[in-house]
């Protein structure tokens, strides 16, 4: 958001496994100037915070969908260069994410981004110092050398999975469902507690909650997950309680039918998260819980709880 030639920012250094950055070509202001690389990211809308601008920037300029990210590594106020920017002051956030090297998809960009982003590339520092066009900022190669350095001694604070698991409808469509003659309160801590297992047996950052006729049964939160989960927590599952299967299904589904969930205008987006990590539990048919995961990218959520209906079934 740009006021009074003020704008906060967020910005993202996804990093693959041989130590390269993705980085756009992209044209500024004013096409007379020679374009500049820069990182994913962009500004951050009224009512959302940095980490909220960087999950939303990523996903409607890659197509990766999280829903939370790491802390940011640095944030500082900085002086826009004119050259590229109308505003005269800023603040940015910088977050880091280490990935699977992945072709971004371009479904989210604006009609300006379409127009102004002439490539994106895979470069390490060597390559962006290189390079013919100018980085932005400057020191990005520099920056990113320091950012190795610390993934390399200290890469359990930063990891992604490196292999993010896929869904198709059709699989989400097949997945074991909880429809059972009945399920109460010990149920519901049987399933949280084969949850807590799984998340523990995989090392994976999770909250888990299972809500059971409006009542939060069972909730735990492992390794640096915390508040900032709830609003996840509770807005996927709201997505189950409205349109009845899991979240991620629902997400595909308005993809499928080229219209993002997002772009709806009937649902209050605040409380409403079409992520993947929620399913449905039902008796005899009727839509009576949920079992919701959040802290990792929502596949890797919708794994987890999708693993965990699979053994509370099978141990039934």
């Amino acid at each position: 958001m740009a006021e009074n030639g003020f704008r906060a920012t967020s910005r993202v250094l996804l990093i693959d496994p041989n130590g390269a950055v993705l980085m756009f070509l992209q044209y500024g202001k004013d096409r007379a100037v020679a374009p500049r690389w820069i990182t994913p990211g962009g500004g951050v809308d009224p009512g959302e915070g940095h980490d909220e601008a960087a999950i939303r920037e990523l996903f409607e300029e890659t197509g990766l969908v999280l829903d939370t990210v790491p802390a940011a590594f640095f944030e500082e106020d900085f002086e826009p260069d004119q050259r590229w920017h109308p505003y005269q002051s800023g603040h940015w956030a910088w977050y880091e994410l280490r990935v699977d090297r992945f072709e971004p998809v371009r479904d989210g960009w604006t009609e300006e981004e379409l127009s102004d982003v002439l490539e994106w590339r895979w470069m390490t520092p060597d390559e962006l110092a290189a390079d013919e066009f100018e980085v932005e900022p400057a020191h990005l190669p520099a920056l990113l050398r320091e950012r190795l350095t610390t993934l390399t001694t200290a890469p359990e604070e930063h990891d992604m999975p490196s292999d993010l698991p896929v869904f198709t409808i059709p699989q989400l469509e097949a997945e074991p469902q909880l429809d059972l003659p009945s399920f109460d309160n010990d149920d519901a801590v049987d399933l949280g507690l084969i949850a807590v297992d799984l998340i523990r047996e995989t090392g994976r950052n999770l909250a888990v909650r299972v809500v059971l006729r409006g009542d939060a049964v069972f909730q735990a939160k492992l390794k640096g997950t915390g508040p900032d989960n709830d609003l996840w927590l509770a807005g996927k599952a709201a997505v189950v309680e409205r349109f009845g299967e899991s979240s991620l299904l629902v997400r595909l589904r308005h993809l499928e039918s080229g219209s993002a969930f997002e772009d709806r205008t009937d649902v209050d987006h605040d409380t409403m998260k079409a992520y993947g990590g929620s399913m449905p539990i039902r008796v005899d048919g009727e839509l009576v819980g949920t079992i919701t995961t959040s802290g990792e990218p929502d596949v890797v959520d919708h794994a987890t709880t999708a693993e965990a209906v699979r053994r509370y079934l099978a141990g039934r």
